[in-house]
């Protein structure tokens, strides 16, 4: 979230579900009041792990999720995917290939 705050230019945004200390809805709800324009690019990756309210959340929601673990292509396919999928990016937004 903090890096949220700092403005800066997101290509796209993977989040796992459920972490320590902050979950997927929590990361969702301040995309969708802070950073709008994101949210097309805003997708989560899950071990399958879920909460009452994660469950719940996913099926409001319309989330892309890729269930972990996720083979270095098909990685690289999704986050192709969103880039399509999301309004165009400013000029000076990197581009680079996320390399694992």
């Amino acid at each position: 979230i903090q890096a949220l705050r700092s403005k800066q230019t997101f290509d796209v945004i993977l989040c796992d579900l459920m972490m320590p200390d902050v979950d997927g809805p929590a990361i969702h709800e301040h995309v969708a009041k802070e950073r709008p324009e994101l949210l097309p690019r805003l997708a989560f990756l899950s071990g399958g792990a879920f909460t009452h309210s994660v469950r719940s959340f996913l099926d409001r929601e319309k989330i892309q999720v890729l269930q972990k673990p996720v083979p270095r292509e098909d990685l690289l396919d999704f986050i192709e995917d969103l880039l399509r999928m999301g309004p165009q990016l400013p000029e000076s937004a990197s581009r680079r290939r996320i390399t694992a």
